[in-house]
């Protein structure tokens, strides 16, 4: 006597190759790089000429410093220049003041991307990524999150994405707060330091350049810190 055949009647699920959550992951990131840089393509040149233009309008400091909180931290979904922003702040408001405006608003352009992490639907990602390489991505991220916040700070649409990552993966909040503020500070001092030297706006690429040294150095050191060579 044959075999029953099983049932047919319903929808059938297309087999996943080994490649396919991996495929999928990738997927998200590249939507998720796509949405930070089709504002600089679109409005990039115009807001780059708008901004600075802004801060050197404004008549009073706490009205530059409230400008220049807010530009950075809109810096998460808007093409703002936010090298030439810092050099400005610090040039408008002195080093160490300047200094601190810059720290508090790259801090609140990554809390606002940690928060938009958590409020993807992280269940859906998950599902359709697939648990196994979700939840080894997440605790990776949980293990290591704080090394890459502090690296990327000072990077071009990393920075951003890096934020909205760290959330959507669950680094602890603690964890991904104090990398971020680590680093914010980092920054923000090299730009000061680039203003008490008496560079113009024109100069901030080394100041630029000193904020990636030493984001990258703050990761190494993390590294060592930790104990181990291996993330």
């Amino acid at each position: 006597m044959s075999a029953p055949q099983p049932k047919t009647g319903g929808a059938v699920p297309a087999p996943q190759g080994p490649a396919s959550p991996w495929i999928r992951l990738a997927l998200i990131l590249v939507a998720l790089a796509a949405a930070i840089i089709l504002p600089f393509l679109l409005w990039g040149e115009d807001i780059e000429r708008l901004a600075p233009d802004l801060l050197s309008g404004a008549d009073t400091r706490l009205l530059i410093a409230g400008i220049g909180v807010a530009l950075l931290v809109t810096d998460l979904v808007l093409p703002i220049p936010s090298s030439i922003v810092s050099v400005t702040l610090c040039l408008l408001l002195g080093p160490l003041l300047g200094a601190l405006v810059v720290a508090l608003g790259m801090l609140g352009g990554f809390l606002c991307g940690y928060l938009l992490g958590r409020l993807l639907p992280r269940a859906a990602l998950r599902r359709w990524v697939g648990a196994e390489l979700w939840d080894a991505v997440s605790r990776r991220a949980a293990d290591s999150g704080a090394l890459w916040i502090m690296a990327s700070r000072p990077v071009p649409v990393l920075a951003e994405a890096t934020a909205v990552i760290a959330g959507s993966l669950g680094v602890p909040f603690p964890t991904a707060l104090a990398a971020a503020l680590a680093s914010s500070l980092g920054v923000a001092a090299c730009y000061g330091v680039a203003a008490a030297a008496g560079l113009s706006v024109g100069g901030f690429w080394l100041a630029f350049a000193a904020s990636m040294l030493l984001a990258a150095l703050l990761w190494f050191l993390s590294r060592i810190w930790r104990g181990g060579m291996n993330v």
